[in-house]
This record gives structure tokens, C-alpha cells and sequence, in this order.
């Protein structure tokens, strides 16, 4: 059995509010001690201790956010997520002034020899993108994102209320047509309540980010979001490759799944309220209440140690959980696990197994990606590693744990897999759609409400085309649905990263009876343990992935999709 299953259960972790003169002494004291560094390893050790101790404050705050929709003392986590939450902004300016010209620092080329270039490239992406001439902006861009959220959850309970995220909550529901369609129009009608709302969020938030690109010198906020991203100017053309592609292979292979849902519904075609029941046969599954959560949780760190023991012998061996410090690895772990796997606490509520057990293992395997590659090699600042390495290690890891799915699942675990990537599937070109929205909404600002709905539906035409000829929730306005998507708000610029990954992780053929998984084995371990530098599309590769912008990749893509699926 592995350290890392002796983990102590979240219940057990004790919570205090972290000190804010503390922080604020953190970053004084931490960029003066590396403004007079004198050599490489002085540098590094300071970055190393600014680093444990920001790790452990992200490590609170995930904590207080887990409690606030789990533990019994909401009301207080709230509050407590509050006080995170308005600091956010000021944290932010002040890491981009801590390290302030550390891209230029006298020990850089020394340095990076030792942890790679990483962290000054964040340094010098952080210094152009964030300053306290738009603090108001960046304070004000928040609360819209925020706004965004919590007019879907008041309208619906949760965040992204597209016809998607629709989940049936049982079996008459998911059978009974009638039925189905009757409450699909219910929620709708909640949702379409919201619309006027929503439009006047996001006029709002596309003048502020518009406003705020504009101090920074930059023509628009696409070019903005490019430096405070870390995404290179010549990767938007790679990008668009991406999506030709995505239209070539993978929206046929969506068609076909909407082409056996027809038939599998006895239908002429799909309704709106059809489009979220993708199971091949409703299962006798009961759901996952909140009370089991915790538990189910505690019972996966178990699975975890056996998963880890099973593909990565080496890893607990070299240092990233047990130090020899005087710290128990068991104590130590939490904080490893602790901010990545957030994501599966945030959404529980009366959840069924097969949506959870897919979640934990992939918030799991970006803990293991996050810190294990990153942990004492190049991370430093604890600055959040880019969103294609987590959509890629948390993916990669869900295939290689699914042997112990059983484990939650027993037989429909091989049904759950596969409704696991019909979902996938079908986001992709959602994504690809979303983000080539967003290219052309950041470039024309002041596009009224038409003609960004215009762009919207010519889009849903080419990557949705089976929704594009549907009237959309029966209610909603020609081309407004994309009004309701939240992602827009959340996460400008970075949707095809976890697209990419499904593709990436796809074609590594890992449905192949004869040899499942080890090729994403060998690759995953590469990716996470070997020290080398450059993007993580370039390190990706370096670990046997294969490129996302090429035509073969796209082709065992969609022959493992298709396999997997029996299309």
C-alpha cells in the first residue's frame, strides 16, 4: 500500500484564514530578497519558499470553497470564499510586482540551466498583462464573471445552463418523452427569464476587458488576452488548423451519435429536450447523495495509492510526497491534492456515480500533473500550470484509472466510459466554436446584439449542425443561446485546450483490448516526470503524444472514438 493512501479525509483538516498582513509581508519580503540575489541557487531558494508558502494558502482557500458547498457550516465558508475572492485582484497585482524584471534578472541564464524558462516567462507574461492602472478594470471584470455565474445558478441551481447540462434526475425522466420535454421546457423558460440579464452582463464585460486592454496598450482585448495567457500570436493560426480538422473528423463522428440517439429515441429528429439523453439503455443506478460523497472520496485516495503503485512504482520513491522532513507523508499530501481536486467538490450535489467517478479521477490526475512534474522543478510562484497540461494529465489519467471504476460502478462501468467520451465527443466542436466566437467578438467590441448572435449561428452551422436547424429551447430568441454559455465569461481564449487533449489522448488508440493503455502509460509517466523544458505542446510531444494540428492524429482519433463507441 502507498503513502498516498493513507491520506486522512478532508474532515479532518483544520481551517484558519490565512493572515493578510502576512500576505502582504510575503511579497514585500520575497521580492526584495530577490532583487538582491547574487547567484542562481540564492534566486531558486527564494522562489522555493515563496512557493511552499503560497502553495499552502491556495491550499486553504481550496478548502474553505470545498466546505462551502459540503460541510455543515456554509454560510461561514462563504464568507470565507468572499474574503479569497476580494483579494484575488490585489494578489494578482502584486505578484506581477514582486516579479517585476525577474525575466531580466542577473542570474536568469544560470537559472533557467537549473529549473528551466518557465517561470521567467511567466514573470515577463505577468508584468505585461497585469498593473495597477487597470486594478478597477481587473476588480470589475470579476464581479461580471461572477455576475455570469450566479445568474445561471439562480435560475437553474448551477452554473452553464445549456441544454447540454441538462441531467435527466431519474429513469421515467430519461424514457418518458413527454415528461422529459414538459420539464426541459420548464427549466428552459427559468433559463430564457435571464436573457435580457445576461446581455446586459456581458455589454458590460466586453467594454470593461475592452477598456482595461486599451490602458495596456494593446489594440483589442483578443491581443491582450494572448501576453496574459501565455498563447503566441502565430498559435491562433495553428488553432484555426486545429478546427478545420475538428470539422473534417470529428463533427461526422458527432453526427453519427446523434444519428443512433434519432433511432434509438424512435424519432424523426432529435428535440431540444432529447439532446442531453445519450445513454445507450437507462441503468439501474442509484444516485450518489451527498453524504456518500465524502466517503466515496476517502475511498478513492485507496484506489489511488493501487493506481499509483500499478503505473508509477517510482514516483513516491523520488522525493514529491515523502522528504524526509518531519512531516508525515500522510500529513504532507493533502496539500499535493488539495487545490487541483477542488473541482469534483464544487459540483457535488445529488450526483450520480457515473458523472462523479470520471471527475475524481480526472481532478486527480491534474493534482498528479500540477505537482509531481512541476513540484521542485519549474513551477516556483505556484503559478497555476497552463490549461493544456491539466486538460492533458487529468485526461490521460481518467483513461489509465478506469480498471478501478468497478471499484464504485460494478457492471455499468464500461457503459459509464462510454458515455463519459460520448460527452467528450461532443464538446469538441462546441469548444472549437466557443473559442472561434470569441476571436472575432474581442476584435469587433462594439458588434451589437445581432450580429454577435449572426456570428454565432454561421458557427453552430458549421461545428453544430444538427442543432444549428433546431429552434433552441423552443423559446429562445434566432442565434441568442450563446448568451447562456458561462464559459465566455470564465475562461476567455482557452476552450480548445481540453478539445486538444480528448484528440491527444484519443489518438494514443488506448481502447485497443489487446494493449490498453500502456502507450498512454509510458507517455503520461514521460510527461510528468522528465525534466525538460519548452511548451507544453513541445514536452507533449517529447513524451510520444502526438501533434493536435496534424491530419493523422485526427484519424486514430477518431478510429479510437469510433471503436470505443460502435460507430
Amino acid at each position: 500500500m502507498s503513502e498516498a493512501s493513507n491520506i486522512p479525509p478532508f474532515e479532518s483538516l483544520v481551517y484558519t484564514r490565512p493572515d493578510a498582513a502576512f500576505i502582504d509581508d510575503l511579497f514585500r519580503k520575497t521580492r526584495l530578497l530577490m532583487r538582491g540575489a547574487r547567484s542562481a541557487e540564492s534566486l531558486i531558494g527564494i522562489l522555493r519558499e515563496f512557493d511552499a508558502a503560497w502553495l499552502s494558502l491556495r491550499s486553504t482557500e481550496t478548502l474553505a470553497r470545498i466546505r462551502r458547498v459540503t460541510g455543515p457550516d456554509r454560510s461561514y465558508y462563504r464568507n470565507e470564499c468572499s474574503w479569497f475572492e476580494n483579494r484575488r485582484v490585489t494578489d494578482e497585482i502584486r505578484m506581477a510586482d514582486m516579479i517585476q524584471g525577474l525575466d531580466q534578472h542577473r542570474c536568469r541564464k544560470e537559472a533557467e540551466t537549473i529549473i528551466g524558462r518557465h517561470v521567467f516567462r511567466t514573470a515577463g507574461r505577468l508584468h505585461a498583462s497585469i498593473s495597477p492602472v487597470i486594478a478597477d478594470d481587473l476588480a470589475k471584470e470579476q464581479q461580471l464573471e461572477q455576475a455570469i455565474a450566479s445568474s445561471s445558478i439562480a435560475a437553474v441551481g448551477y452554473s452553464n445552463p445549456d441544454h447540454r447540462h441538462f441531467a435527466w434526475n431519474d429513469a421515467e425522466e430519461q424514457t418518458d418523452d413527454e415528461r422529459r420535454h414538459r420539464l426541459y421546457l420548464e427549466r428552459a423558460g427559468q433559463i430564457s427569464a435571464t436573457l435580457k440579464q445576461r446581455e446586459r452582463i456581458f455589454d458590460s464585460l466586453i467594454d470593461t476587458r475592452t477598456r482595461l486592454a486599451t490602458k495596456m496598450g494593446y489594440r483589442n482585448y483578443l491581443e491582450y488576452a494572448l501576453v496574459r495567457h501565455g498563447i503566441e500570436r502565430a498559435e491562433l493560426d495553428k488553432r484555426a488548423e486545429f478546427r478545420r480538422l475538428v470539422k473534417t473528423h470529428i463533427v461526422p463522428l458527432c453526427r453519427q451519435i446523434r444519428i443512433l440517439q434519432t433511432e434509438r429515441l424512435d424519432k424523426n429528429e432529435l428535440e431540444p429536450a432529447d439532446y442531453y439523453f445519450l445513454m445507450r439503455e437507462v441503468w439501474p443506478e442509484a444516485k450518489l447523495r451527498k453524504e456518500q460523497t465524502r466517503a466515496a472520496y476517502a475511498e478513492s485516495f485507496s484506489t489511488l495509492g493501487d493506481t499509483l503503485g500499478k503505473y508509477f512504482p517510482a514516483l513516491l520513491l523520488q522525493g514529491y510526497v515523502n522528504d524526509n522532513q518531519a512531516e508525515t507523508a500522510a500529513l504532507r499530501a493533502p496539500a499535493l491534492f488539495l487545490p487541483e481536486a477542488s473541482a469534483v467538490y464544487l459540483n457535488v450535489g445529488d450526483e450520480r456515480l457515473s458523472t462523479f467517478v470520471p471527475s475524481l479521477f480526472y481532478a486527480t490526475g491534474i493534482a498528479l500533473g500540477s505537482r509531481l512534474f512541476f513540484y521542485e522543478k519549474r513551477s516556483l510562484l505556484t503559478i497555476c500550470p497552463p490549461l493544456l497540461h491539466r486538460a492533458l494529465t487529468g485526461t490521460a489519467f481518467m483513461v489509465l484509472s478506469y480498471p478501478e471504476w468497478e471499484r464504485f460502478l460494478g457492471r455499468v462501468s464500461r457503459l459509464a466510459e462510454e458515455l463519459e467520451w460520448t460527452r467528450r465527443l461532443l464538446e469538441i466542436p462546441l469548444m472549437c466554436a466557443i473559442e472561434a466566437f470569441e476571436e472575432q467578438l474581442y476584435q469587433n467590441p462594439g458588434w451589437n446584439i445581432a450580429e454577435r448572435s449572426q456570428l454565432w449561428h454561421r458557427l453552430k452551422q458549421q461545428y453544430l449542425p444538427d442543432e444549428a436547424g433546431t429552434d433552441h429551447l423552443s423559446i429562445m430568441p434566432y442565434g441568442m443561446d450563446w448568451l447562456m454559455i458561462d464559459q465566455l465569461a470564465d475562461s476567455p481564449l482557452h476552450h480548445t485546450e481540453q478539445a486538444m487533449a480528448d484528440v491527444m489522448v484519443l489518438s494514443s488508440k488506448p481502447f485497443l483490448p489487446k494493449n490498453r493503455s500502456q502507450t498512454l502509460a509510458k507517455q503520461f509517466r514521460r510527461l510528468i516526470t522528465e525534466n525538460t523544458d519548452g511548451t507544453v505542446l513541445e514536452r507533449a510531444m517529447g513524451a510520444g503524444f502526438l501533434s493536435p494540428y496534424e491530419t493523422n492524429t485526427f484519424r486514430m482519433a477518431a478510429f479510437s472514438a469510433a471503436m470505443l463507441l460502435g460507430l
